[in-house]
């Protein structure tokens, strides 16, 4: 989603009304937008995912979880550390970039760089989404994504 810096985020039952119609035209826009450009020679097709991350503050002894709201200081943090979290990604892969999320608890990470189509940047999206993943940020921060499949798939 992105830092939403003008305009007003739907709740969640007004998102729930238009989801269908949302999903089904960002997938006839892709559809559409692959088959104007899909003979296209020279241009390559090029595109990226997000991870959106819960920064969450871990007290181990006492087994309580806070939602961290120290989106600014992380980020900071990360900007400065990202090549050392990078030490053992391959050199072809560019270093991650994070940004600011809706939620003061939240952080967005990105792929340095875009994929192609090719079978080798499609075989990759999920070892670099690894890669992104800040496993901790210091002795007690932690990110957590959340995700849901559909029953039976």
């Amino acid at each position: 989603m992105g830092l939403l810096s003008l305009g007003t985020p739907l709740s969640w039952a007004e998102t729930k009304k238009v989801a269908h119609h949302i999903r089904d035209h960002g997938i006839t826009q892709f559809l559409y937008t692959w088959d104007r450009v899909k003979d296209k020679n020279g241009d390559e097709l090029l595109w990226g995912d997000e991870i959106e991350y819960m920064v969450v503050s871990l007290d181990v002894d006492t087994k309580n979880a806070k939602l961290s709201l120290r989106q600014t200081e992380i980020l900071a943090k990360l900007s400065a550390i990202v090549g050392h979290l990078c030490l053992d990604i391959p050199a072809s892969v560019a270093p991650p970039t994070f940004h600011p999320e809706y939620g003061r608890y939240m952080l967005e990470s990105t792929p340095g760089s875009p994929f192609t189509g090719s079978i080798s940047d499609l075989l990759a999206v999920e070892k670099n989404m690894r890669y992104r993943q800040v496993a901790s940020l210091s002795t007690n921060l932690y990110t957590y994504t959340l995700s849901k499949e559909k029953p039976g798939s």
